[in-house]
């Protein structure tokens, strides 16, 4: 009997228990008041990047997710930017472009929907195609991206093997990161060729790897190409990615590989343009892999770390322009060796930084994995180059004794204290170049430049812009 009745007391606690905790769950958490941004998204950007041929509609699903402890109360808005009407969003099940008081509860989230519908054959269109989701909540306003392809293109992921390619100009190129490969490679038995005037767009994160050949532009072909992030547009609320650094990951060319770009200009890379990429430091050091690389007319700006790095490279640079890095803006590193005619180095840094070198020269490297090694720094030869920058050092060496480094520079303008370290022929030390506008990447000399006919005949009788040179100046555009 008083186990029985034990029994009945257990399961009057249970229910209790039970019904306590149904009431507590039931009960609403209290509204959020503060103004911070506290939205947290499952993508900040929701992208649209299959490839239609005609009108395409796809829908994509992205999360709304409320942080707080407390139940979030917010008004969301379709802002349809460029006046196409290509959007249309579902916010937890409800069509529309305005929406009210929408209830998140405490770390919860809901589900927004959104569709693109694009006539690709529309020349018209921009070729990308954004707008944004604003959230609005107590003093506070959040916003998400849409972003789709407002015309038709190439779209490139994979691995191009043992064949040869060609790029042709005739509409847009896009480099897509997959799930299984961060963009586009050519292997080591193939080539791809990359036509003047062709326009290269890169998803987040992805780049171009080269174990094979790779030829860019044509020389003498005013056609430039570009490389650049597929996040072009500038919107109406301000946000724009034009001047964003590190938004793909650049051009890497591996152990043997070779490449020619003429008039290309590459923006918004984390480095522009890396020579060698591995931690082996035996395979670094292998001096008959020399990545060789020539370089022409190529402008590398905006670049979240290096510009160019080559290690261990072979590199041939003319009439080329470097700048915006947050990083050495050019790295020439575990020797190798480097020949640089009439260029524009110049380190204004990225999102307003501008401490590190606008060049660096290097006998020896550290890998990821804590490998160091040394290589004999062959030549590394600046002619008619400007060096310079914002901060009062713009020229760094690093070098062992225990192996070769050979470096000069001739006819330069350079802003360094190195002076005393020898290797300077006819240069200019610590004096302003006397740009038109830095602020607008206007690298033409003004009237009063110490850079005007002080150079070094090099026979280079034209300059970044295919203009001809009367006379010899310093650096990549001609007075």
């Amino acid at each position: 009997m008083s186990i029985k009745k034990s029994y009945h007391l257990f399961t009057v606690l249970v229910l209790f228990v039970v019904l306590i905790s149904t009431v507590s769950s039931c009960r609403k958490e209290g509204l959020y008041t503060g103004n911070d941004a506290v939205l947290s998204f499952s993508v900040d950007t929701l992208q649209f990047d299959t490839v239609f041929t005609t009108v395409g509609t796809v829908t994509r699903n992205f999360r709304i997710e409320n942080t707080t402890n407390n139940t979030l109360l917010l008004d969301i808005n379709l802002k349809n930017l460029d006046g196409l009407n290509t959007f249309r969003i579902n916010i937890d099940g409800v069509s529309g472009t305005d929406f009210t008081n929408v209830e998140i509860p405490a770390k919860d989230y809901i589900y927004a929907f959104a569709e693109a519908t694009i006539d690709y054959g529309n020349t018209n269109n921009p070729f990308i195609i954004s707008d944004a989701i604003e959230y609005k909540y107590n003093n506070t306003i959040q916003n998400s991206y849409l972003q789709a392809w407002g015309q038709d293109a190439y779209f490139h992921s994979g691995i191009l093997r043992s064949a040869d390619s060609i790029w042709t100009n005739d509409k847009p190129h896009v480099i897509v990161r997959t799930g299984w490969f961060a963009g586009f490679g050519v292997d080591t038995f193939s080539t791809l060729t990359i036509e003047p005037g062709c326009k290269i767009y890169t998803t987040f994160g992805a780049g171009l790897y080269v174990d094979g050949e790779l030829y860019i532009g044509e020389a003498g072909n005013q056609e430039q190409v570009t490389f650049q992030s597929d996040r072009v547009e500038t919107l109406q609320n301000g946000i724009g990615f034009e001047d964003k650094a590190g938004l793909w990951r650049g051009i890497v060319l591996f152990s043997g590989s070779k490449a020619k770009i003429y008039n290309t200009s590459i923006n918004q890379a984390t480095i522009g343009i890396q020579g060698r990429l591995h931690d082996n430091i035996s395979v670094l050091i292998d001096d008959l892999a020399r990545p060789d690389i020539l370089l022409d007319k190529v402008e590398i700006k905006n670049s979240s770390q290096n510009g160019f790095i080559a290690i261990n490279c072979k590199s041939t640079v003319t009439n080329s322009l470097f700048y915006g890095s947050g990083s050495q803006t050019v790295a020439i590193a575990l020797g190798g060796e480097a020949t640089f005619d009439n260029c524009t180095i110049y380190n204004n840094g990225t999102s307003g930084s501008d401490d590190s070198e606008a060049l660096i020269l290097s006998n020896f490297v550290q890998t990821r994995i804590g490998e160091a090694g040394l290589n004999h720094l062959e030549k590394a030869d600046f002619t008619n180059t400007i060096i310079h920058g914002s901060s009062e050092e713009k020229l760094a060496f690093s070098k062992d004794i225990q192996v070769d480094f050979n470096y000069s520079f001739t006819n330069c303008l350079l802003k360094t204290q190195l002076e005393a370290e020898g290797g300077f022929t006819d240069c200019v030390f610590n004096q302003d170049p006397k740009f038109e506008d830095i602020s607008l990447d206007d690298f033409h000399l003004q009237d009063n430049s110490p850079c005007i006919n002080v150079g070094f005949d090099n026979s280079i009788l034209e300059d970044f812009y295919f203009s001809p040179r009367a006379q010899f100046d310093i650096g990549a555009v001609a007075y």
